[in-house]
């Protein structure tokens, strides 16, 4: 690559991955931003998805007008903010449609129909409208694919491996004493170094709308 070049990451590849990613590419003189889509196969169609951006803002506003022919770009900070934010956004999704998946399989079993039992889930003002659009999904059985079970698989992989991170990442503790804060200094965390269980999906409904 030429020196100066830009180059737009926008696979959802994780942090980390994204700043060794731009660390190799600095050293060739060539920028890098990172660039993931938020949305699945309707609002990316659509040209809707936000663009979620990480890098220089002299960078991403050079790659605006390519990103605007995708979606609406919106700079969330340095590189590897984008992934992160995306591995965010879709672990909420993620854990949030599988606790969908397993209460909506709880009433069931429990003796509660099923067209009832959703329209009483759909009035739950617990639901997000995303909620209520799987749900929807799943009351109707009508499992197009929208997004493939492996992708989701891989996206809770990156989560459980930033949670990891982030519990053995040394900590600054701090606690106040009379009207001045004391600042203890750096400690590891109490954690025990072990793996990070994330809510997997063992509900059927959600084997189902993990198609979604």
């Amino acid at each position: 690559m030429s020196l100066g070049t830009l180059v737009i990451q926008i696979a959802t590849v994780g942090q980390k991955e994204a700043l060794a990613e731009a660390r190799l590419l600095s050293a060739q003189g060539v920028r890098f931003i990172d660039a993931q889509a938020s949305g699945s196969i309707g609002p990316a169609a659509a040209g809707e998805p936000v663009i979620l951006c990480g890098g220089a803002a002299e960078d991403v506003q050079v790659a605006v007008p390519v990103l605007e022919h995708l979606g609406h770009p919106r700079h969330l900070g340095p590189v590897g903010s984008a992934n992160a934010a995306k591995i965010v956004i879709n672990h909420l999704l993620g854990v949030t449609v599988a606790a969908l998946a397993e209460a909506y399989s709880l009433g069931q079993h429990l003796g509660i129909d099923s067209q009832p039992l959703a329209d009483l889930l759909q009035d739950m003002p617990t639901l997000s409208p995303a909620m209520r659009a799987k749900l929807g999904v799943m009351r109707s059985a009508g499992y197009t694919l929208s997004f493939y079970l492996e992708l989701v698989q891989k996206d809770m992989a990156l989560v459980q491996a930033s949670l990891n991170d982030f519990l053995l990442r040394p900590r600054q503790r701090s606690f106040t004493r009379g009207q001045g804060r004391i600042l203890t200094g750096r400690t590891t965390a109490m954690q025990p170094r072990r793996s990070v269980k994330c809510t997997m999906l063992h509900a059927p409904h959600y084997k189902k709308c993990a198609r979604w």
